[in-house]
């Protein structure tokens, strides 16, 4: 079974490479809108890709015997929630003219990428 790997991952990081790891094991490299295939002769594997510190979760890929579209991409979710805490850092001092609140945000925004860096990709099945 050949497994297609397509990477969407839009602006962000698009100059890095993403790590793909097949059980564990890094079988190739993706770079932005970059598609490859990797074998999936086993009943069954663990597929996951990293970048650094962000990461996806892992996914268990079941041989059907048919060939699989899987596309990578970035947690739509916490893209949002990133984009809004680092423009909060620089927003909301000025206004209320706090770099104790500047400082505060910018906590909770390194909180954040530490807790959600597991789930910063996704991969899901294309049609």
């Amino acid at each position: 079974m050949k497994v297609s790997l397509v990477r969407k991952t839009g602006f962000f990081g698009m100059g890095s490479p993403l790590k793909v790891f097949k059980n564990g094991e890094q079988v190739c490299v993706l770079n932005n809108d970059e598609t490859k295939e990797i074998d999936g002769a086993e009943a069954g594997f663990n597929l996951d890709v990293k970048f650094s510190l962000l990461k996806s979760e892992t996914v268990h890929i079941d041989n059907s015997g048919e060939e699989k579209r899987l596309q990578i991409k970035i947690n739509p979710n916490i893209l949002k929630l990133y984009m809004s805490l680092f423009t909060l850092i620089f927003i909301l001092p000025i206004i209320f003219k706090s770099w104790e609140l500047g400082v505060g945000i910018l906590a909770i925004y390194v909180i954040f990428v530490a807790v959600m860096s597991r789930k910063f990709y996704v991969i899901e099945e294309l049609d």
